[in-house]
């Protein structure tokens, strides 16, 4: 063998067996940490919620709102399940749905008003009406017109990209939201089965408020079993549920003041149900109400337009701001418990360093050996959070920080790895590019990228979630940066991997932006 190969192998060979040696010590410190209690579950027989409904000497009104806009198939769909499922005289409610349009074309408003008048109304007792206005889509103010117009005690907002699957699913719901002191109900959403799948996955079961921001956990996992603390099965106390499927009492809404129209597009139902959190009422998810959910088929996918994504992190910041005692937190899901998607026991040698006690990293330009750089979809990059470190931190952090967290301080915190590559032997640091708005969108602009170093984090759930990657238990970084190292503006995020021993350098951008305000920086 070339003795310079024989040199590069055994650098390569020893700096996998550190890497090695430090996920086993990871790995080893972390399996000593204790479990957390489940605290969320209510225990619910889904068939007393049945039981308590038909126990009800007089029916209940439901008012079934559906925002929908040009999808008169998808809004088929929706209301063909919703008369299939809901029988009024058996489920003891009365019902009326309320279609919401701010814009279809001349053609579907005549489809949509068919959809609603084929006389199944008559044969089932629901009522149904159409209201139509021209506007911008604000899936609050859509939601607060519908409530306004219908006459019901129970008001059920609902995605017409949704279909009901079981009968009584309409009467468990009505029946946790009569409850003591419930708030908001809602319900387990899955995804169309994909092809050779024996089992839906789920969307939503329940929203949990992490550092990261609202999650929908157990997101895409398969429904087939119970996961931890029995999270997609039975009734949980949550902080949030969705608004694609969210039941709550009239005079409840009411005393909340409706969806904030502050909040056009997202986060208006995670809002709602952290004022009514405040206002001491308990949000509920009732897992045994399932529904399909053809998720975004009205907006599309907020991560693959900048536009959407800058709306999405202003809104973000709007719901942050208006209640700041809930950043960071969420009272019904236990600490210990990892951050993401997933619900499972953190596994950490120590816990991951917070914002402040990381040292501000560096900016560099991209000279030298980086000019060589090519972009690779090789690379992924999931960037969880990008913003002002304050937003990451608890209030009991916060008080903990002092001086050490400073006023505009951004914190970014991801994970990235090579696919097919043994990742202990690559480097990583963040690039920062500044973006453009033009008439169209964002576009890259002229100035050339910032790259920053990163801190290594032990994220021993990428192995878990990527078995076939080699090495990726510290895929995770994190990075702090001062306010003064970028000025004002919109910046997406990538990393870049350089490998060890070798001139091969990718990189790749995630689909989360940096939005750095004038109050930031």
């Amino acid at each position: 063998m070339n003795p310079l190969r024989q040199v590069k192998r055994a650098l390569e060979n020893r700096r996998i067996a550190r890497f090695e040696d430090a996920e086993k010590a990871a790995s080893r410190a972390g399996n000593t940490e204790t479990l957390p209690a489940g605290t969320g579950t209510v225990l619910l027989d889904p068939d007393a919620l049945l039981r308590a409904s038909e126990a009800r000497r007089e029916p209940l009104s439901v008012a079934i709102i559906i925002p929908s806009k040009d999808h008169p198939d998808y809004l088929s769909r929706c209301i063909d399940a919703l008369f299939a499922t809901i029988e009024p005289e058996r489920d003891r409610l009365t019902c009326e749905i309320v279609v919401v349009d701010n814009g279809s074309n001349s053609k579907n408003q005549i489809i949509i008003n068919e959809i609603l008048n084929t006389g199944r109304q008559k044969e089932t007792g629901i009522t149904c009406r159409y209201l139509y206005r021209e506007e911008p889509f604000h899936f609050g103010k859509m939601c607060n017109r519908g409530a306004a117009e219908s006459e019901s005690d129970l008001l059920l907002f609902l995605n017409d990209d949704t279909q009901a699957l079981d009968s009584g699913w309409l009467a468990k719901m009505a029946a946790c939201v009569l409850l003591p002191q419930t708030g908001a109900v809602g319900a387990k959403l899955l995804y169309p089965r994909a092809e050779g799948e024996d089992t839906a996955r789920i969307q939503h079961c329940g929203i949990v408020n992490t550092r990261c921001g609202p999650v929908h956990k157990l997101n895409r996992l398969p429904d087939r079993k119970g996961y931890f603390l029995e999270y997609n099965r039975g009734v949980h106390r949550v902080s949030a549920v969705t608004g694609a499927c969210l039941m709550i009492r009239r005079a409840i809404f009411d005393e909340a003041g409706g969806f904030d129209e502050a909040l056009p597009v997202s986060f208006n139902d995670v809002d709602l149900c952290f004022t009514l959190f405040e206002k001491g009422y308990t949000n509920l998810c009732c897992n045994e109400a399932r529904l399909l959910h053809f998720e975004s088929v009205s907006r599309g996918d907020d991560g693959e337009d900048v536009k959407k994504m800058v709306r999405l992190q202003r809104e973000y910041r709007t719901l942050i701001a208006r209640h700041p005692g809930m950043t960071g937190r969420d009272p019904f899901y236990p600490e210990g418990l990892t951050e993401g998607c997933d619900i499972a026991p953190e596994i950490r040698a120590e816990k991951e360093p917070l914002p402040f006690m990381l040292p501000y990293a560096v900016k560099q330009g991209v000279t030298g050996r980086l000019k060589r750089m090519r972009r690779d979809d090789c690379v992924r990059v999931g960037v969880e959070y990008a913003g002002p470190a304050e937003n990451w931190l608890g209030a009991d952090e916060k008080r903990g920080a002092g001086e050490r967290l400073r006023e505009g301080d951004i914190f970014i915190r991801g994970y990235s790895f090579v696919t097919g590559a043994d990742n202990a032997l690559y480097e990583r640091k963040l690039i920062i590019e500044r973006m453009e708005e033009t008439g169209e969108g964002y576009v890259a602009g002229n100035a050339p990228p910032a790259v920053f170093p990163v801190h290594d984090v032990f994220r021993p759930e990428i192995v878990l979630n990527t078995p076939d990657q080699t090495h990726v238990a510290f895929a995770g970084f994190a990075a702090r940066i001062e306010k003064r190292a970028l000025t004002p503006g919109v910046y997406r995020i990538g990393v870049i991997a350089l490998k060890r021993y070798a001139r091969q350098i990718l990189f790749n951008y995630g689909q989360t932006i940096l939005l750095v305000d004038e109050d930031d920086g």
